[in-house]
């Protein structure tokens, strides 16, 4: 009722709202944006600065932000009596000369969520960033760390952990999947990602491609690393910073118009408009990054955006081995038309390429290369109308395509080697193999997205209520047309227990995965009394691999006076499985059943039998999380404070669990010429049956819960001393649970059943495992306007941090020598059994945090005539770098080291 009530007869209490956007010359800005009351609605200005927004008449004030590229944020109060009066607006160059200059991200109550966390573009530039990572870092629970672009760099909130292996690892794929990355209004998709090896075979942990280990000069020796993020979100090394000029992190409960955000989105945006000549360095170990960009006025034609950057890093200087690169480019094109029709054309291109390349004393002659290059163009169309019913209309259409390569190899000398070739079932005569080549493993993929939005909205009253009503329908197509998964058969690199080496998988002719959304949402803002509240209620509708899902989201506050306000939030959202959850490569179960080899590989025979499955994930349903978060305001003299506590559900989590295969076979006599060495074979009449667990399904059984508090408190800045302070508190709890049950397996006849058979298996009820984290990150900022000078010091405190995986003691359930499945309910074990199968306390595996430790890091930033910047940051500023040693109950001995080595990243900003 409260979308649709009052519609018909309540449209004219609108007047529009009027200025100019000039800069501190009186200079005409135009494509500068402009907010109404934190994003309820928003227009840009004209070729000569001037806007036009439409407001309510009867609301006592409205609160204007105004952003420009290159220029200090305005924000400001209009009041009433000021509606109709038009006013002249200016910004001012973005410059550390200026009062109240902070560079600490902030929490918001936006229209996109009541708990949005801002980074502004002071901020962005303070954290000498070589990757979007680097920013994120400053995030609560986040430790600031010293940049490292040789490993991928995927993104977690809350729900995610700090472990990176095993059980746990599922959920920080799947949360890491539900995070949106949203640039310029478009989503950046990874469901065309398909670098890995089959699923089914290797199972989602452990299917990507891993390359080859290296030397550090900062880290020490790195074991072999993943560079591709199939099953999972963006890797963030590929976005540079240097022409974001703002960026918004949803960690709670989002708008109804943002749907695949099962756990957060991170919404970033790129200015257009005039904007002078901009270069920057940093410089960090064997890491360099360096970026240019300039905005150009191009008159009646719009205005063009352009950027460029470039990053290397060794990570050893050295010796070279270990490299990276990426590049980037983008181009955009933003032009008003007639009646402030916006148009925003964009071109982006990346190329990012892990290497690792031949080491001259290694042996093995070991060597990786994961390469990515790739273009996307979008475009996003604004309509202001006039139409009482529909105030504006956006189209928004993006197109992206890459090639993605994952390569390895190896030199192999493991002997006479039986190869398996066969992609059909059947049996069939294998061969041998001298054993000794250079093993190759590649995968080519081409991953293409299409994306397209229509949204609407409209204003009107109902009582003494405001009301915005949005709208709109997205739609978003994802396919690979790469070459797969390339397998030469006569050198495999694996040879896998139960199962033969990999074999080829084609790309190209898989299916498209299409998904639909809707939603509806009515922005609220009213009275009770003398006091102000707002609601956003939405509905969203999503058809995610023919599944609907219904997904109800509510964002409220109210304000209970000058310094207090109050928020609450509820929320269900859902992602859809990528091409790589629904389309993995076939299993190939290959079973021996003759190997003769007697020193002739010409003569020998190998009698194999394949099964190939090609599993039908058809019945994948979108993973679901739901959350509620309470939130409580304080606005003061002395200090701003902002709490939000939260309870997460997580379910439908995408995993694979591998499942038993029986198979009875026929066996074989042979027969060996003595004079040619000719070998003959039949069958025998007789057969014998295969039991094992040999590939993995996927399925929607991985789960958990969280629950969790966030409470910033920033202090305003003491005038003697020019220092503010803040304080980030963060404290959450996470138990998470998956369906896969544990199977150990039994010695050939150590256990002996009633029915006089063996206990192959013993099954236990699946792992569950919980985390706890306490965190606070302490901030001093001094901020010298007169001299443009600021330096920050940081403190990440570490108060807990315990991980914790609990296993089932007593088995539920086993396998006999048969490949029979019974429950210990249905076919009881005697008491000797059951404590020959108990498990030892040894099997609880808990890592926690044996004591408070912190890192102390500093940014310091000298501006010089507003045109130059000199930045130094130091990470783990006085070398804390505390160690605990232990030795288990079976006497393993453990040293765990906490923070690195200090780490400095210098840069420069220049502007022109």
């Amino acid at each position: 009722m409260l979308f649709f009530a009052g519609i018909p007869y309540s449209f004219g209490q609108i007047t529009s709202l009027r200025g100019r956007v000039v800069n501190d010359k009186n200079k005409p800005l135009a494509f500068a944006t402009i907010r109404i009351n934190n994003g309820e609605q928003v227009t840009s200005s004209n070729d000569n600065g001037e806007f036009s927004i439409s407001i309510f008449t009867n609301q006592d004030a409205v609160q204007l932000s105004i952003y420009h590229v290159g220029k200090k944020t305005l924000q400001t109060r209009i009041r009433r009596q000021d509606f109709s009066r038009f006013q002249s607006f200016v910004l001012e160059e973005l410059s550390l000369t200026l009062q109240g200059v902070n560079i600490i991200p902030t929490y918001q109550n936006t229209k996109n969520s009541n708990s949005s966390i801002f980074f502004d573009k002071e901020t962005i530039e303070a954290t000498q960033a070589f990757s979007l990572q680097d920013v994120l870092k400053n995030l609560p629970g986040k430790a600031n760390i010293a940049p490292n672009v040789n490993q991928v760099e995927t993104f977690t909130l809350r729900g995610g952990n700090t472990s990176g292996s095993g059980a746990d690892n599922v959920f920080n794929l799947n949360n890491s999947l539900g995070i949106a990355i949203i640039m310029d209004d478009m989503y950046l998709s990874n469901d065309a990602n398909m670098q890995s090896r089959s699923a089914s075979r290797w199972g989602m942990t452990s299917a990507t491609l891993s390359g080859v280990g290296f030397n550090d000069s900062y880290l020490g020796m790195q074991s072999s690393k993943n560079y591709d993020v199939a099953f999972q979100g963006i890797d963030l090394r590929e976005i540079p910073v240097n022409n974001i000029e703002s960026i918004e992190v949803i960690q709670g409960v989002a708008s109804a118009k943002y749907g695949e955000i099962t756990d957060g989105a991170i919404i970033i945006n790129r200015q257009a408009g005039s904007s002078p000549w901009a270069v920057n360095l940093q410089l960090n170990g064997g890491s360099v990054s360096t970026g240019i960009s300039k905005g150009f006025e191009l008159g009646k034609i719009g205005a063009l955006n352009v950027s460029t950057n470039y990053t290397n890093s060794n990570a050893d200087p050295r010796d070279k081995i270990k490299t990276f690169n990426r590049i980037n480019q983008s181009l955009m094109w933003t032009k008003r038309f007639r009646n402030d029709i916006k148009n925003t054309l964009s071109f982006d291109y990346n190329y990012r390429n892990d290497h690792r390349r031949l080491d001259p004393d290694d042996d093995q002659k070991e060597s990786s290369k994961f390469t990515n290059k790739g273009f996307s163009i979008s475009n996003r169309l604004a309509i202001p109308t006039n139409i009482k019913w529909l105030n504006t209309a956006n189209f928004n259409v993006n197109f992206s395509r890459s090639k993605q390569n994952s390569y390895k190899q190896y030199i192999l000398n493991r002997g006479i080697t039986a190869i398996t070739i066969k992609d059909t079932t059947g049996i069939y005569k294998g061969y041998f193999s001298n054993g000794s080549y250079r093993a190759e493993e590649e995968i080519v993929g081409i991953p293409i997205n299409f994306g397209a939005r229509l949204d609407a909205s409209s204003q009107f009253e109902w009582g003494s209520s405001k009301h915005q009503l949005s709208y709109g329908i997205n739609y978003s197509l994802s396919n690979n047309g790469g070459q797969g998964i390339i397998s030469d058969p006569d050198r495999p690199r694996w040879l896998l227990n139960g199962g033969g080496n990999e074999r080829a998988y084609d790309f190209e002719h898989l299916p498209n995965a299409q998904n639909w959304g809707l939603f509806i949402e009515n922005s609220i803002r009213g009275t009770i009394g003398t006091r102000a509240y707002q609601a956003n209620l939405g509905l969203r509708a999503d058809i995610q691999n023919g599944f609907l899902t219904l997904q109800p989201r509510v964002n409220t506050s109210f304000k209970w006076n000058d310094q207090w306000s109050s928020t609450a939030s509820f929320g269900i959202s859902s992602k859809a499985p990528t091409l790589a959850h629904m389309y993995p490569a076939p299993v190939f179960i290959d079973i021996e059943l003759l190997k003769i080899y007697a020193g002739d590989l010409s003569k020998a025979l190998y009698l194999v039998y394949t099964d190939k499955k090609i599993l039908d994930n058809a019945h994948l349903k979108p993973s679901m999380s739901s959350q509620l978060e309470l939130g409580m305001q304080y606005k003061g003299s002395i200090l701003n404070s902002a709490l939000y506590t939260y309870f997460k559900q997580n379910w439908n989590g995408f995993e694979t669990v591998n499942s038993d295969h029986h198979y009875t076979l026929p066996n074989y006599n042979y027969e060996v010429d003595p004079i040619s060495g000719e070998i003959s074979y039949s069958e025998a009449g007789t057969t014998s049956n295969y039991f094992g667990f040999y590939g993995y399904e996927m399925t929607n059984g991985a789960k958990s819960e969280t629950i969790g508090l966030d409470w910033m408190i920033n202090f305003n800045q003491i005038k003697a001393i020019k220092t503010s302070f803040s304080i980030l508190n963060n404290v959450y709890y996470s138990a998470y649970k998956r369906t896969q049950p544990l199977r150990i397996q039994i010695e050939n006849n150590k256990i002996i059943l009633p029915d006089q058979t063996s206990m192959t298996y013993a099954v236990y009820d699946p792992n569950e495992g919980n985390q706890l984290q306490i965190m606070s990150k302490l901030n001093s900022s001094t901020h010298i306007p007169k001299v443009g000078f600021i330096v920050n010091f940081s403190a990440d405190v570490f108060w807990r941090d315990r991980l914790r995986s609990s296993n089932s003691i007593l088995p539920v359930a086993y396998y006999n020598s048969n490949g029979l499945y019974k429950t210990v309910a249905e076919a009881p074990l005697s008491t000797e059994v059951m404590n020959g199968l108990k498990r030892i306390s040894e099997d609880m595996v808990s890592e926690d945090l044996p004591f408070v430790y912190c890192i102390v890091n500093m940014s310091l930033v000298k501006e010089i005539n507003k045109k130059f910047r000199i930045n130094l940051n130091a990470y783990n500023l006085f070398n804390i770098r505390p160690e605990h040693y232990s030795v288990t109950s079976s006497g393993i001995e453990r040293i765990y080291k906490y923070n690195r080595r200090p780490s400095f990243t210098i840069g420069t900003n220049i502007k022109f």
